[in-house]
């Protein structure tokens, strides 16, 4: 089965990183046709920062300059 996301932005990108990890074919559609800084920021809840380090994905995003 593939689950589809549609116009996910970063959290479809990152929900779709969570299901791949657990073995489930995933694929984001989003109408830009790519990511680039658009000089916004993004404020993360202490819930959702303790769920994408579960996901392992924080010291990632750190590592790539994203956080």
């Amino acid at each position: 089965m593939k689950i589809v996301i549609i116009d996910g932005g970063i959290s479809g990108l990152y929900a779709a990183i969570a299901l791949q990890k657990r073995q489930l074919d995933a694929e984001v559609f989003e109408a830009t046709p790519s990511f680039q800084p658009v000089g916004a920021g993004i404020g993360i809840c202490s819930n959702a920062m303790q769920a994408l380090m579960k996901m392992a994905l924080v010291k990632r995003s750190i590592e790539m300059g994203r956080l």
